[in-house]
């Protein structure tokens, strides 16, 4: 029963406790969690690269190196061929 514990419906109603049903979170299977915690991983590691080529050229633009403009900038930038 949904509603506060005063309503009439409550008082009469009988069941036990061991009854009520609890909702259960779904469990996600370990290979799912564990793919996602790697290619977040992935992710994180290309970005911290070229964060890290970015300031090899100079170019310190934070958070904003992700947007469109910053893209561009990337892409623009030249690899060092050493």
């Amino acid at each position: 029963m949904i509603g506060p514990a005063n309503c009439s419906s409550c008082r009469s109603d009988t069941r036990s406790f061991d009854q009520i049903l609890v909702a259960v979170p779904r469990a996600f299977p370990l290979q799912a969690i564990q793919s996602r915690f790697y290619v977040t991983g992935i992710h994180l590691l290309s970005l911290w690269a070229l964060h890290a080529l970015a300031m090899g050229q100079g170019v310190c633009r934070k958070s904003k190196l992700w947007n469109v403009k910053g893209r561009k900038e990337i892409e623009s930038l030249a690899l060092d061929q050493s």
